[in-house]
């Protein structure tokens, strides 16, 4: 799915929590992430992002600038991969958790209270077909997850 496609779905968050960007600028770094979600205190709490390339690079870079805008944000964030198929080299979630774990895993060393403290991979299609429900229990069962 397009970037723009994805940005657009009707997305359903636990209560309280509200979408507060479309692909645009958060943070000092002005980082630019598909999709960022605040809770009810007004905290940026989530990132989406949709990925079609199966390339560690650019799960990796996603992850960093994830957890720099958590700690700058001064919260435990988490950071949802929505993998799209429709590419020659299409991410497949278990693939994409090999990548980023050590990476995820030496971020969490670094002794911080902030950052990105959650990560779910999720196939696109598994997250259509759940009617773009976000964190409740039927998401939960189709992703694969990494947790500090």
């Amino acid at each position: 799915m397009a970037d723009t496609k994805f940005k657009n779905s009707k997305f359903s968050f636990p209560d309280g929590w509200k979408r507060a960007s479309n692909g645009g600028v958060v943070g000092k770094d002005k980082y630019r992430p598909d999709i960022s979600v605040k809770d009810n205190d007004g905290n940026y709490i989530l990132v989406m992002e949709s990925t079609s390339a199966g390339d560690r690079k650019v799960g990796v870079g996603e992850l960093l600038q994830a957890d720099k805008f958590f700690r700058d944000e001064k919260v435990r964030g988490i950071l949802i991969f929505s993998l799209c198929g429709q590419s020659a080299t299409s991410p497949r979630k278990e693939t994409q958790k090999d990548y980023i774990e050590p990476y995820f895993n030496y971020l969490a060393q670094c002794d911080s209270e902030c950052g990105v403290k959650s990560v779910y991979f999720i196939q696109e299609q598994d997250f259509k077909a759940i009617n773009w429900f976000v964190l409740n229990e039927e998401f939960k069962s189709k992703c694969l997850e990494i947790n500090a």
